[in-house]
This record gives structure tokens, C-alpha cells and sequence, in this order.
């Protein structure tokens, strides 16, 4: 097939090429799709002390603190239809591993798409009675560090036939990525044991039935993979799994954000400002600047 395809090729012209271009008439697909794509979208916000933000270099508790002292405001942002294509791409993904891939083994709350009937903290239930063409749509379990009140929203559980559930961290990558993987990437890691100690300090009923000492961080590529040597066999796959083990010494400066948001709450008292100068990039862009030097305890 590559070589008649590459046969093919010697035959084309430029005249045969232009055929084949967009016309100018109407409109392009493309400009449907892109235009669809860089909508502008509401930022998800500061309410809660997301695993996710925690993690971030750039996540400043006194700048959160500020935003939710001002009412919480909502703020749009426009993603590039690129970047914007990356993360619906990879929601779907997930959610095609959870509501299809995962099979019989995931395990968490359920919600039917045609009579919104719902059944929690459980395995994928029989198909819904209400239609024949009911489906299930998979809603992740929301955790909360009992006393940080960080949060984290698990991708999913399986039942993994080890006694317990085991915590699954989903990740879609690009080929390149996928290649040169030989165990989680940092940020993939880090957040993970994240979400094994905040389950871990919860009061969530669900505790004693999830691994504490373990998780999975589970790659898919978005093409069909790499070829991978196995102790078996070589073969291409577009799956790499890796286990995770909790380290609550690596994820205590994440949760310190936390508690200072925390102390704020309960006390009044401001987190210490994240930026080191007025002058660097962050503080510049950070619409509470002025408060924040008001407050003191931040370098000019």
C-alpha cells in the first residue's frame, strides 16, 4: 500500500493539487471548527484548593485569597484551538476508557444520561430501564484533605482483583512524549501521591475500600502506539502503565498551600505572597498587586 502510494505521488501535478484546495466560496471546515474551539471559556477558579492548582509552580495562596475576598469573580479565558483540541480530545479519551475501555472493573459514580438516575460508589450498573438506548455517564469521586481541605478528583477506580480498588490516574500523551516514557512523568507522580494522601486524611466512606499504598498513573497515546519489549513478548501498544507509591514528606509543601488558604479562612490571617519581587513576571500580571503590597510581608 506505502508503495503505491508513493508510486501515486510522481503522477501529481500542480494543476491536480489546486483542484483539490478549499475554494474560497463559503466557509472553510476548518474556520467552523477553530472558531468553535477558541470561544472564550469560564476559568474554573480558586473556591476550592484543587490537587491540580496545588501542584503548579505559579499557584499563590494569597493571590487566591484575594480573588475569593473579591466575590470569587469570574474571569474568561481563550485557549488556542490547538491547546483547546488537546484537552477535549483528552476528556473524551477518559471518558471512553471509563464508560467503555475499563470494562466491568471501574468503579465510581454512575449517572444515566437520558433520566439522570444515579447510582453512587459503585460498579458500572446494568443498563438504566427508563430507554433502550440509555447510557451511563462515569462521574469522578471528589476527596477532601481533612485538615487542608485540599481536594482531589480521582480520573477513576478499578477493581484490579488485589483485595482493594486501586486509584487510576489517566493520561493522554503525544507520540514523542510516549516513546521516551520509562516511569510517570513528574507532575503525573507528584499528583498522584497527592490524591493518596488526601484519600488517605479524608473522612470519605469510601476510604477503607481504596489501595492506600498504591496507585497507577495509565498512559494512552493518541496514535497507535510504540513498539514496547515486554518480559513475553515485543509488540505496539498505545498503553504504558506505571505503579506509584505514597510519599507524604514530597507533597507536604503542596498541602502547606492549602492550610495557609485554610488559616485565612478561619482566622483572617493572609498567606505569605508567592513572588519574590514586584518587578517578576507573575507579580506584573497579578491583578492584586497593589492589595497584596498593602498587606505588607511582600518584597519592593
Amino acid at each position: 500500500m506505502l508503495g503505491y502510494y508513493s508510486m501515486a505521488i510522481k503522477f501529481l501535478t500542480p494543476e491536480l493539487i489546486e483542484k483539490h484546495q478549499p475554494q474560497e466560496k463559503g466557509l472553510r471546515v476548518e474556520d467552523i471548527v477553530r472558531n468553535t474551539l477558541n470561544a472564550p471559556v469560564i476559568k474554573r477558579g480558586y473556591k476550592k484548593a484543587h490537587s491540580s492548582d496545588l501542584t503548579k509552580a505559579t499557584y499563590c495562596p494569597r493571590m487566591v485569597a484575594l480573588w475569593r475576598e473579591a466575590g470569587c469573580p469570574e474571569e474568561h479565558e481563550k485557549v488556542n484551538a490547538t491547546l483547546a483540541m488537546t484537552f477535549r480530545m483528552g476528556n473524551l479519551t477518559a471518558q471512553l476508557f471509563c464508560e467503555d475501555l475499563g470494562g466491568e472493573s471501574v468503579w465510581g459514580n454512575w449517572v444515566c444520561r437520558h433520566c439522570d438516575d444515579q447510582h453512587d460508589q459503585c460498579y458500572k450498573p446494568k443498563p438504566c430501564s427508563c430507554h433502550p438506548d440509555a447510557t451511563w455517564k462515569y462521574e469522578e469521586i471528589v476527596f477532601v484533605h481533612e485538615e487542608s481541605s485540599a481536594s482531589g478528583s480521582i480520573d477513576c477506580f478499578m477493581d484490579l482483583r488485589t483485595g482493594k480498588l486501586t486509584l487510576i490516574e489517566l493520561k493522554i500523551i503525544g507520540p514523542e512524549d510516549f516513546q521516551k516514557l520509562l516511569m510517570p512523568m513528574w507532575e503525573h507522580r507528584i499528583r498522584t501521591q497527592m490524591y493518596l494522601e488526601i484519600i488517605a486524611n479524608s473522612n470519605h466512606p469510601a476510604k477503607d475500600l481504596i489501595h492506600l499504598d498504591t496507585a497507577k498513573v495509565f498512559y494512552m497515546c493518541r496514535t497507535h502506539g510504540k513498539k514496547v519489549a515486554t518480559r513475553k513478548l515485543a509488540r505496539v501498544t498505545p498503553f504504558k502503565e506505571y505503579d506509584v507509591k505514597p510519599d507524604p514528606a514530597a507533597v507536604q509543601k503542596y498541602l502547606d498551600k492549602a492550610r495557609q488558604l485554610k488559616i485565612w479562612e478561619d482566622t483572617g490571617e493572609y498567606p505569605e505572597p508567592l513572588c519574590s519581587s514586584a518587578d517578576c513576571d507573575q507579580a506584573k500580571e497579578c491583578p492584586y498587586l497593589e492589595k497584596c503590597i498593602e498587606l505588607g510581608g511582600f518584597p519592593l
